[in-house]
């Protein structure tokens, strides 16, 4: 469905922000952070979700296969079938305060820049929890946060649906990660925000006069105040749009040979994609991880691990012409339990 405000049907965080009018300077620059900071949102797609704070669909299980028919035959309407699903989105606000005696004892010309560079901070950090939350988010733990990918792609979820978007490393124990190869894609593999939410579900508001807020002994002060939001949901909508390499023993990966043998991991996991086209397919891991990659260079390895520059990001990882995400255990967990796969 093309957007309401300008008939487009945009799909990157890219095209949303080209909604946002140059009137809301704060907002584009909010967004301009955001794309600067967080490479996440270079490939995954993002999109209104369908019913209101969530997104519902059907998890794609069998597709029309014609029927055979003969001369003067007819023949019946098919419909892909699917089992009907719906994920959450979850909302998170913060705020930037600044106490008026503070700001004002500055320099006037010094003001704007260091309220600019304070919230500045605000936006990198609610950035960087909104991508934990699409992978680690569990509304089983907290019924207002959204539903992570750690949590949909499980064996034992959606009538085993996810069984072979699973490939198991082998790891035992709790001190274990995941690698994940995501083929982003609007309607099948997605993130969303809620359906009647601002663009990419951010919203900020500049206070631009200060108002009264509670110092920590509940007494009040007068200060400049931002706030700051995040709508965010992700929809998985396509087993096929997914690998998830499961049971990585992070301490183990340190040697040659489990380098060796994740790298052939890899390779299983970007042929069960079912795609010819990786221009939209992003792999995302720990530190650890890419940093193990990032010294099988040193050795020659004969798979295919290179730097290549995405955009306007120059020597990224990247395997089979996939650009490598690396993140810290805090988005991605390295103290995940054993996966038992069938």
């Amino acid at each position: 469905m093309a957007d309401a405000f300008s008939g487009m049907t945009p799909v990157t965080m890219a095209e949303w922000q080209s909604l946002v009018p140059d009137s809301d300077v704060t907002k584009k620059i909010f967004v301009q952070t955001v794309r600067d900071y967080q490479p996440f949102f270079d490939r995954a797609t993002m999109v209104r979700g369908n019913d209101g704070q969530g997104m519902k669909g059907a998890l794609a299980e069998k597709y029309p296969e014609g029927q055979l028919i003969g001369i003067n035959e007819g023949w019946n309407a098919s419909n892909p079938t699917g089992r009907a699903v719906r994920y959450p989105s979850c909302i998170v606000r913060d705020r930037s305060v600044i106490g008026k005696l503070q700001l004002e004892r500055m320099p006037e010309k010094d003001r704007a820049p260091y309220r600019a560079r304070k919230d500045q901070m605000f936006i990198r950090g609610l950035t960087r929890s909104m991508v934990k939350r699409v992978f680690q988010g569990n509304p089983a733990t907290d019924p207002r946060d959204c539903m992570g990918l750690a949590n949909i792609v499980l064996p034992n979820r959606d009538g085993g649906a996810w069984n072979n978007s699973i490939i198991d490393a082998g790891g035992t124990g709790d001190n274990l990660t995941s690698i994940y190869f995501i083929h982003w894609h609007p309607e099948a593999m997605t993130l969303f925000f809620p359906e009647n939410g601002g663009a990419t579900g951010i919203s900020v508001e500049v206070q631009k006069s200060p108002i009264y807020v509670p110092d920590a002994n509940g007494k009040m002060f007068p200060a400049y105040v931002t706030e700051f939001g995040y709508d965010l949901g992700v929809f998985a909508g396509n087993p096929e749009n997914i690998v998830r390499i499961v049971n990585v023993d992070t301490t183990k990966i340190t040697t040659a040979k489990g380098a060796a043998d994740l790298l052939k991991l890899f390779v299983e996991a970007r042929h069960r994609l079912r795609t010819d086209d990786f221009s939209s397919v992003g792999i995302y891991c720990t530190d650890q991880v890419g940093m193990i990659y990032d010294l099988q260079l040193l050795e020659k390895t004969r798979y295919t691990l290179e730097y290549k520059t995405f955009g306007q990001r120059e020597g990224m990882l990247s395997f089979g012409g996939i650009p490598i995400y690396q993140y810290g255990t805090d988005v991605l967990s390295a103290n995940e339990s054993a996966i038992t796969v069938s």
